[in-house]
């Protein structure tokens, strides 16, 4: 089954300038015209806007929806109810429309719904646009500007958790990932200001979030360094036997050697802790900043890859966002049967858009594999030190993001398991692109767009024999010299053992090799065969040689 893609709407209409509606997910879910907040409606309306406010502006089909506002257990009027609260929604954010005028925010097009969008209408984009550039000005040596940037991009947050007012089961996922850029932001922030010599700013701001975090060292280590350069040691060595005590009592390990080399150092009043002195003024070309690796990591693409054009258009128009600051590249999630050539597609497709994420392409082989050792071989491949990759999943996947915050990446994800493999392999930046094979369909993976992988038609399969068979591109029939007692033709030897493989691409490969090497038997020899060329035991035990296969 093919997939439904989403289609830009087209630009805002100039009247709506001046009424320009913003809407809220760093905190309360809402939105305001005009400056006015606008009533907020029940928690599934809020969670309606919020579903919306999260695909960015796209066309979301209401099968999706109603998953985002109900669950897999959605009563069935869902849909019924879900008209209603789009009504009521669109009425709250257009309310001067005439009653038969066409909606000029919150449009439905068939059965998908999308909301108009500015980049600077959202409070999200908003502060990764400032998060962003924030790092740009600090990877530059502009610490003073980067620290502006931070502000203005924590300024965006209302209250401690993102999505308020929506119920856990429609925004766990998208709580957990912005909780994760914030304490990033908040982060880097203390990093600048200890950078600036505002250390006791540094500690008052970061203070806060230890009691909640008691075992996050690099929050601990920020902490004390701030502490320290304020003149409260004491309170820095406290700070660390605290900490100590939480790790040995509670998970069994000691501090890491950073934490506990820095705890030394103050111990000894180590000269080097003391803060940096900041040149009189910004440097006017500061030095480049140190060069991230760009790993190219796609296996080698199928030379003899043949048909599945309709699915290869489609990945490609999905994968090939416009190069525009409010594109969001997707998670294309390919599902299907063993054997049906999906890692095969995804590597062909892979290939073909790597042009458009020029900072690299990562790749990983899932199965059973546990998502912690994932990403501790991506973050070494992104230039971490073995000996500096964080342990545990939540600090791996903190970094994870933190690195391709900025960059433009595809990760190709083969063989997925289940959706909970997959939260933390998904980096967060709107540059990134994830392509995921997996025989379920995940469907309760957050922004997915699926893209369900069936058997070939009869005539793909033929051509995928004869190109797997003869090692040429579309070579005759005649390259393949079926024999039989009777007159069968080449051609209905083809077509049999087509039928038998049932359009499976993994069984077509496995029967033509078999029946090169039986026709170059019966050649060298000069006998027929003893059965079908395909399969000792006939062309069904094709179907038989997949149940294994990815």
């Amino acid at each position: 089954m093919a997939p439904s893609i989403s289609t830009d709407l087209p630009p805002l209409p100039p009247a709506y300038d001046s009424a320009l509606v913003r809407y809220r997910l760093l905190g309360q879910v809402r939105a305001e015209r005009a400056g006015e907040p606008l009533p907020p409606g029940t928690p599934k309306q809020q969670a309606l806007l919020a579903a919306l406010l999260l695909r960015g502006g796209e066309q979301v089909e209401r099968t999706e929806l109603v998953r985002a506002v109900w669950g897999e257990r959605a009563p069935d009027s869902a849909a019924g109810l879900l008209a209603t609260y789009t009504a009521r929604l669109r009425k709250a954010l257009e309310p001067d429309r005439a009653r038969r005028a066409a909606p000029r925010l919150l449009i439905t097009r068939g059965t998908t719904y999308g909301l108009h969008l500015r980049r600077d209408a959202l409070d999200l984009w908003r502060f990764e646009d400032a998060l962003s550039e924030a790092r740009r000005e600090r990877r530059a040596g502009r610490v003073g500007a980067a620290r502006t940037c931070y502000e203005r991009a924590l300024a965006q947050w209302r209250g401690e958790q993102a999505l308020s007012g929506v119920p856990e089961r429609c925004a766990a996922d998208a709580r957990h990932r912005f909780a994760g850029l914030r304490l990033d932001a908040r982060l880097e922030h203390a990093e600048a200001l200890l950078d600036l010599g505002e250390h006791a700013e540094a500690a008052e701001r970061i203070a806060p979030l230890v009691p909640g975090r008691p075992y996050d060292e690099r929050l601990q280590a920020l902490l004390m360094l701030a502490l320290y350069r304020s003149g409260r040691t004491p309170e820095a060595l406290a700070l660390f036997r605290g900490v100590r005590r939480a790790l040995v009592h509670d998970l069994g390990v000691e501090p890491r050697p950073g934490l506990s080399r820095l705890h030394e150092r103050i111990l000894h009043a180590d000269p080097s802790l003391a803060a940096p002195r900041q040149p009189p003024h910004t440097p006017a070309c500061p030095a480049p900043a140190h060069r991230l690796p760009v790993p190219a990591q796609l296996p080698r693409d199928s030379a003899d890859f043949t048909g599945r054009e309709e699915e290869v258009r489609q990945l490609r128009e999905l994968l090939r966002r416009p190069d525009s600051p409010a594109a969001v590249c997707p998670t294309v999630v390919i599902s299907g049967a063993a054997g049906l050539g999906k890692s095969t597609l995804a590597v062909h497709v892979a290939h073909q858009v790597r042009d458009r994420f020029p900072d690299g392409q990562l790749y990983a082989v899932l199965g059973g594999r546990a998502p912690a050792d994932v990403l501790g071989r991506f973050l070494e491949d992104l230039g971490v030190a073995p000996h500096e990759v964080p342990d545990g999943l939540e600090r791996r996947a903190v970094r994870f993001r933190t690195l391709t915050a900025e960059r433009r990446l595809l990760v190709l994800l083969d063989d997925a398991q289940s959706t909970d493999q997959l939260r933390e392999l998904l980096p967060a930046a709107p540059g990134c692109a994830v392509l995921v094979t997996s025989r379920a369909p995940l469907r309760d993976l957050p922004g997915r767009v699926p893209l369900r992988l069936g058997p070939l038609d009869a005539a793909q399969s033929l051509r995928l024999l004869r190109r797997f068979a003869s090692g040429a591109p579309l070579a005759s029939v005649a390259a393949l010299p079926y024999r039989s007692a009777a007159t069968a033709t080449a051609t209905s030897a083809l077509h049999s053992l087509a039928d038998g493989c049932a359009g499976h691409p993994l069984a077509l490969r496995l029967a033509a090799a078999r029946a090169a090497d039986e026709a170059a038997r019966v050649d060298d020899i000069g006998g027929p065969p003893a059965s079908h060329p395909g399969f000792p035991d006939g062309p069904r035990t094709a179907r038989t040689r997949i149940a294994s296969a990815g």
